[in-house]
């Protein structure tokens, strides 16, 4: 046992080295012309190492991928190069790794991916960071438990059709469901709509 773990702590080591040439090199605005090709072949040579772990079962190494991945595509990315990033995390995340959790909860959170914003399984790796003590991801437990309508937290309530908004009582429900026009958060189709008209069980035959 002790033999693996001094492995994994080498994987890891040798990992996070390859992973700062990397981003030393992504954040490099400097770099002169006879310098680039040397510092592109670093660093593919970096991503090939750390694809290789990712593939051979390294947690961090699949979460690592997924985030660096993540990132390259945030500003002009569509939902499809954000599939790759996902699966490489979702791997980290299925194995426990509440980073991954949390990461993989908020882009379910935020429709990054898919056509459509998840919340139920947002919630179930937020939820799941949260045990583990993620301290972001038990805040943001914190606001998908408060009330949708006016912000109340430990709201008892929930939609009685998705289970997914939260209500501290029935008039705030009521309210959300013709009315919309809400505060709070955690609801599919953002929770200023009327959740009549996005409720995901009411709506999820014509997806």
């Amino acid at each position: 046992m002790g033999s693996q773990l001094l492995a994994q702590d080498n994987v890891d080591f040798n990992l996070l080295i390859g992973l700062e040439t990397v981003v030393i090199y992504l954040g490099d605005e400097n770099v002169g012309p006879e310098r680039e090709d040397a510092k592109k072949t670093s660093m593919m040579q970096q991503l090939c190492k750390l694809l290789a772990l990712a593939a051979s079962g390294s947690t961090t190494a699949q979460h690592v991928l997924g985030m660096l991945m993540y990132y390259t595509q945030c500003d002009s990315g569509t939902k499809a190069d954000f599939l790759d990033p996902a699966r490489w995390i979702r791997k980290a995340a299925l194995q426990g790794v509440r980073e991954a959790q949390y990461e993989l909860g908020e882009m379910f959170r935020h429709g990054l991916f898919c056509d459509h914003i998840y919340m139920r399984f947002a919630r179930k790796y937020i939820r799941r960071a949260s045990v583990q003590g993620h301290v972001e991801a038990i805040a943001r437990m914190k606001e998908l438990r408060s009330c949708v309508m006016c912000g109340m937290d430990d709201a008892p309530l929930a939609c009685s059709r998705c289970h997914q908004a939260r209500y501290c009582d029935s008039a705030c429900s009521k309210r959300h469901w013709c009315k919309g026009d809400s505060v709070g958060s955690g609801v599919s189709g953002g929770a200023g709509a009327r959740h009549k008209d996005t409720c995901p069980r009411t709506h999820s035959r014509g997806r």
